[in-house]
């Protein structure tokens, strides 16, 4: 179901800004043991570098599966439409620009809707403001040692088989 070993269990692939996705799986990204993750043969990141993303704080199993399966579709949608034409990612996200109907829209737009509701976000609700708010309540709680949810997948997820799959992002 959900983030490969490249990749993340979709939600770097949203286009809800700021974080890139809620849910960053440590088993499935290729490490080299400090820290240091690659997505593509020269992209790496400090997965501590996503700790400071206000994430959902109470998603439910149904939630992260619901995100995992989006994230799916939408690399599946990506990787078959630029093979059919020979196209890059950037290629493909610039038929964005057109109007009308887009399947990739369409994806895209199915796992922003997972991701909302796994944030309790409501469609009118204006994302920044959102994560805003959330990013002083967590940053409130972890200030009184409570507990918080930070990356990788949520405590509700007690079986992390179900979300690693190989549909990684390759050079």
């Amino acid at each position: 179901m959900g983030g490969g070993s490249g990749g993340v269990i979709g939600n770097m692939n949203t286009a809800i800004p700021t974080y890139r996705g809620p849910w960053v799986n440590r088993d499935a990204l290729i490490g080299n043991g400090d820290g240091q993750y690659a997505i593509g043969p020269h992209a790496h990141f400090r997965i501590e570098a996503l700790s400071g993303f206000p994430w959902p704080q109470s998603p439910t199993l149904k939630q992260a599966q619901a995100i995992a399966k989006a994230a799916v579709e939408l690399r599946k949608l990506r990787r078959d439409v630029m093979e059919e034409h020979g196209w890059s990612l950037r290629d493909l996200y610039r038929t964005l620009e057109t109007p009308g109907s887009n399947p990739l829209r369409d994806a895209q737009e199915a796992l922003d809707t997972v991701v909302r509701a796994a944030y309790g976000m409501k469609k009118s609700e204006d994302i920044l403001a959102f994560l805003l708010k959330l990013n002083h309540e967590v940053a409130d709680r972890e200030g009184q040692l409570l507990e918080v949810t930070g990356p990788g997948l949520p405590p509700c997820v007690t079986d992390k088989k179900p979300f690693i799959t190989k549909d990684c992002i390759v050079a």
